[in-house]
């Protein structure tokens, strides 16, 4: 078993406590080495990178960790925990990983996946036409999703796949669609949606991580309303 955690030493201890075993050291890594802290997108990041290892039956490393420096409160040799320092080939079809992503900005997430398995959808070929459906909040973004869609069809599994796939997105503003038997350069996406021009304005985003002093929520909204109240006089 592969366990997938989320840094805390709490969490790889309570980890280790549960799943731990005798005869052989458990694997615990994590995504933030490979593209840093995502707060609400992390445990889809995490989830991608267990099913990518499960696909091509590898173990691929924590970038940047070396034997021996790891948090002096995680019990490594009590619960026999050991961080993937380098890819490493694995036999078993049937391996368990476990994502455990909780904490920053609220959005927790945490399942148990085992093995891979080539859908037959995927698997089968084709000579339908199929729907090709793309979109995005701006013109020029609409345009290089369509360019890199076509780029690189030729990686994906099959066009009933790829189809699948974009008709079950979440649609923005502009829309454009295809109808073709193949996905490559010499597919032709027709607008559906026109482009309404509107202003960007400024947002304010809060995490809800509200640990890096006492009452900071409470301090930081109170000089943010006394700087709209100063902004109307």
């Amino acid at each position: 078993m592969y366990l997938f955690y989320s840094s805390s030493h709490f969490k790889a201890n309570a980890i280790g406590r549960v799943f731990g075993r005798e005869d052989s050291y458990l694997r615990i890594g994590s995504v933030k080495s490979n593209v840093g802290h995502l707060e609400t997108a992390s445990f889809m990041a995490g989830l991608l990178k267990c099913i990518l290892m499960l696909e091509h039956q590898q173990l691929v490393p924590n970038l940047h960790f070396k034997k021996g420096e790891g948090n002096p409160d995680i019990k490594f040799e009590e619960y026999k925990l050991s961080v993937q320092t380098e890819i490493e080939k694995f036999e078993n079809p049937e391996e368990l990983m476990m994502i455990s992503s909780f904490g920053f900005g609220g959005a927790n997430g945490c399942t148990i996946i085992q093995g891979y398995k080539q859908s037959s959808e995927q698997a089968q070929t084709s000579s339908l036409p199929q729907l090709f459906l793309v979109s995005a909040s701006t013109p020029h973004a609409l345009e290089a999703r369509i360019q890199k869609l076509k780029s690189s069809s030729k990686t994906f599994h099959s066009p009933a796949a790829i189809s699948h796939t974009l008709y079950n997105r979440s649609l923005h503003r502009l829309v454009s669609f295809a109808i073709d038997e193949q996905l490559n350069e010499n597919t032709i996406f027709v607008p559906t949606r026109k482009c309404v021009d509107q202003p960007l304005s400024c947002i304010w985003v809060f995490a809800g991580q509200g640990k890096n002093f006492t009452n900071w929520p409470s301090f930081f909204f109170s000089k943010m309303f006394l700087m709209m109240f100063m902004l109307l006089l």
